[in-house]
């Protein structure tokens, strides 16, 4: 996630990476934002400005993750969290 809003005080989701089981990776996207970044969290994401600069929608990320994962068991780390910010579960 990066920071929004004063201080980073809001958290947004910047960028979608997943693995299949055999630990390669099947989706690797950086979302658009649709406000001003204050907090890249660069020591954290790795992310800088430029990596967003040609991000997709969340709209559209949320589209590609449905079609790779439907009908697809899940496992992960704080899935709930995860997914449920890309899918609304």
């Amino acid at each position: 996630y990066v920071g929004l809003r004063e201080y980073g005080a809001v958290n947004s989701l910047a960028r979608v990476y997943m693995l299949d089981d055999k630990a390669q990776c099947v989706y690797d996207k950086y979302v658009a934002q649709r406000e001003k970044v204050t907090d890249f969290r660069t020591d954290k994401t790795g992310i800088k400005e430029h990596h967003l600069e040609h991000g997709i929608s969340l709209l559209r990320v949320r589209e590609q993750i449905r079609m790779i994962v439907k009908g697809k068991p899940l496992i992960g780390y704080d899935m709930f969290n995860d997914i449920g910010v890309c899918l609304f579960f």
